[in-house]
């Protein structure tokens, strides 16, 4: 379950808990205010009041507290749609270029050792034009779930615009930085892309930065898009580690 589900999950007990505390607040309140106010009536209008004073809360309480408790899950939902296309790519679901850029620069600064992936689908505009946009789409959306499949917990995927992709890992050695940046190529290049029961062939170029003193996230970023271009200009499939 995830931490927004859970969030959600706390939300919904909570609201639920509260509409049975106003039911029974109202009852409380109703039965008081009576009470004070017919108290010196004859026994029968007493009786008779009392009576209506603990149904007709019950009756209109509950209906009220479902009624602003159904508000506020509505509004919920809505800030959450909301926060998903403010921070998530539609298509692909990733983390998006502005959201990417937020995470990565907050893990910067608790990670000994970070590094950016870059990468940009090969030949890309040759499928939309040979095979159409949505067999691009699909490709887009094959890309994110290769990457995300491949990539640890610790890892944070977005697509930053088009068909550019980026990947923020944390490494321990730099052979190991080039293994990890290996394996999301490798396994672009080994998985095909199913659609409409063609399959097609896709490989990236990748460009690696590992992090500097004092870098940001832009600055990791440039200095991968560098690498980058020297991948593609060089035969692309390939990942260049960065100066």
């Amino acid at each position: 379950m995830g931490s927004k589900e859970l969030e959600y999950n706390v939300f919904v007990r909570r609201n639920w808990l509260r509409s049975i505390q106003i039911c029974i607040a109202s009852v409380i309140t109703t039965v008081v205010a009576t009470y004070f106010q017919a108290r010196s009536w004859p026994s029968y209008y007493y009786i008779e009041s009392m009576k209506s004073a603990v149904v007709i809360p019950l009756l209109i309480a509950p209906i009220a507290s479902y009624y602003v408790r159904w508000l506020l899950r509505r509004n919920y939902r809505l800030l959450m749609e909301v926060e998903r296309h403010a921070n998530y790519d539609d298509l692909t679901g990733l983390l998006n270029r502005r959201a990417f850029l937020r995470e990565s620069n907050q893990q910067l600064l608790t990670t000994s050792r970070p590094a950016v992936l870059l990468g940009d689908i090969d030949w890309f505009k040759r499928i939309n034009d040979t095979l159409g946009h949505a067999a691009g789409d699909a490709v887009l959306l094959h890309i994110a779930q290769v990457l995300t499949k491949t990539a640890s917990n610790n890892c944070l995927v977005g697509r930053l615009g088009g068909e550019e992709f980026a990947v923020f890992f944390q490494w321990e050695t730099l052979n190991d930085a080039r293994r990890k940046a290996e394996e999301f190529r490798q396994a672009i290049e080994g998985t095909p892309c199913l659609f409409e029961g063609k399959s097609i062939a896709i490989t990236i170029s990748f460009g690696l930065a590992i992090a500097q003193e004092n870098n940001t996230i832009e600055g990791l970023l440039r200095r991968a898009d560098t690498a980058l271009y020297r991948a593609k200009d060089s035969g692309r499939n390939q990942t260049l580690l960065a100066a």
